[in-house]
C-alpha cells in the first residue's frame, strides 16, 4: 500500500454527508441511507431492553426444568446444544425464584433454555433448534406494552415507502416482521424474542439484499472518490509532502478522476467542481520553470470560484491553459472534467471542498 492509500482523511464519508445534503442526496438515489441502519439499530435496541421473562407456575417450571436436564444428558454429544451453559446455571440455582428471574432476564431476547424454550427437531438430516409461538411455563414480553407499541410505530415508518432503487420483498418482509410483532407482543401469554430476532435478520438483509449490484458499485465508487479527495487535501502540509513521491500522488488523482468519468450515474455539477478543485490543490501543482509572480495566487481564485459550483467551464479551462502556457503543470483529466459540467440549479449544489 503507498502513502496515498495508507493516509487518513480529514473527515470520513459520514462527515461529508452529514455536512452536504448534496452528497447525502446523491447517496439516496443509489439506494443507500447511512443513517437509516443506525435508527432501526436503535429502535430495536430500545424494544429488546424492553423484553422480560416472568414465570407464572415455578412448580410447573421446576418439572420442565428437570425433564430438560435429563434430555441434556441423553443427547450427550449427539449434537450441539444451545445455551447449554444457561440451563447448568439455572440447575445449579435451584429453587432460588428471584436468581432464576435474574438468569432468564440476564439476555432474554437471545438466551433460551435447551429443551423448553428451543425444541431440536431434525431437517434434511440436520439437527435445528425452533422456537414454539406460546410456552406454558415462562412469558417473555414488553415490561412497558405501549412504549414498545410506539417504538415499533416509529420502526415501521422507517419502511414505509418504496424506493426506486431497492427491491420491495425485503422492505415488505420487515414490515411483516413488525406487524407479526405487534401481534405476539398482544397475546394473553407474549412471547417475543423469535420474533425480533427474525425481524433483526430482515433488517439485516434488507441493507445487503435490496440494493442492486450496479447501484452498490457505483456508490463504493462515490465513497472512495470523496475519500480520495480528503486525502489529497491532507497532503497540503509540508510534514507530508516531504515524504511523498509526486509521481505517485498524481497517478492515483488521476484514477480517481478516471473512475469518476466511468461512473455516469455519478456526474453531478457539484461533484464535478470538487473534483477540478481537488486536481487543482497546491500538492498537485508544480511550475516546469521559474514561476512567475501571481501564479499560486491565481490558482487559488480558481479554486475558490470551482467551490461557488457557479462558473464558465469554457471560461475557466483557457484560464487553466493560460497559466499552463506560463509554466503551470497540471493534471490532463482536469479538462474531460470541466467538459461535463453544467450550471447547478441552486447555490445549495456547491462544491465540497473547503479553502485550502
Amino acid at each position: 500500500m503507498n502513502l496515498f492509500q495508507s493516509a487518513k482523511p480529514a473527515r470520513t464519508v459520514e462527515d461529508i454527508i452529514g455536512a452536504h445534503p448534496s452528497a447525502a442526496a446523491l447517496y439516496y438515489d443509489l439506494g443507500q441511507d447511512p443513517g437509516l441502519r443506525q435508527r432501526s439499530d436503535s429502535l430495536l435496541a430500545q424494544m429488546k431492553s424492553l423484553v422480560r421473562a416472568e414465570v407464572d407456575d415455578f412448580s410447573s417450571f421446576y418439572g420442565c426444568l428437570r425433564v430438560a436436564a435429563s434430555r441434556q444428558q441423553a443427547a450427550g454429544k449427539m449434537f450441539s446444544i444451545r445455551n447449554r451453559e444457561l440451563l447448568d446455571e439455572l440447575l445449579a440455582v435451584g429453587e432460588d425464584e428471584p436468581a432464576v428471574l435474574d438468569l432468564l432476564n440476564r439476555n432474554p431476547v437471545y438466551e433460551q433454555i435447551p429443551f423448553m424454550e428451543q425444541i431440536p427437531l431434525k431437517r434434511n438430516g440436520e439437527t435445528v433448534w425452533v422456537t414454539p409461538v406460546e410456552h406454558s411455563f415462562i412469558r417473555k414480553g414488553a415490561s412497558n406494552p405501549a412504549l414498545f407499541e410506539k417504538r415499533l410505530i416509529e420502526l415501521a415508518s422507517l419502511y414505509s415507502s418504496s424506493h426506486p432503487a431497492r427491491s420491495e420483498f425485503p422492505r415488505i418482509r420487515i414490515l411483516e416482521s413488525i406487524q407479526q410483532l405487534r401481534r405476539d407482543a398482544k397475546r394473553e401469554r407474549p412471547y417475543l424474542p423469535a420474533t425480533l430476532r427474525t425481524l433483526e435478520g430482515r433488517i439485516a438483509s434488507f441493507e445487503k439484499d435490496s440494493i442492486e449490484p450496479a447501484a452498490i458499485a457505483a456508490a463504493e465508487v462515490l465513497s472512495n472518490l470523496l475519500l480520495g479527495c480528503e486525502r489529497i487535501q491532507s497532503y497540503s502540509a509540508p510534514r507530508l509532502l516531504r515524504r511523498l513521491d509526486p509521481t505517485n500522488l498524481r497517478n492515483s488523482a488521476a484514477e480517481l478522476a478516471s473512475l469518476y468519468l466511468a461512473q455516469p450515474c455519478l456526474h453531478q455539477p457539484w461533484l464535478t467542481s470538487h473534483l477540478v478543485a481537488t486536481l487543482l490543490a497546491p500538492v498537485l501543482c508544480e511550475s516546469v520553470r521559474w514561476i512567475q509572480f501571481g501564479l499560486n495566487k491565481q490558482v487559488a481564485l480558481i479554486r475558490n470560484e470551482l467551490r461557488t459550483g457557479s462558473y464558465d467551464a469554457a471560461e475557466l479551462t483557457a484560464r487553466i491553459r493560460q497559466l499552463e502556457s506560463k509554466g503551470l503543470y497540471v493534471s490532463s483529466m482536469i479538462f474531460p472534467l470541466l467538459q461535463l459540467h453544467t450550471v447547478p440549479k441552486s447555490p445549495k449544489d456547491a462544491a465540497l471542498g473547503r479553502t485550502a
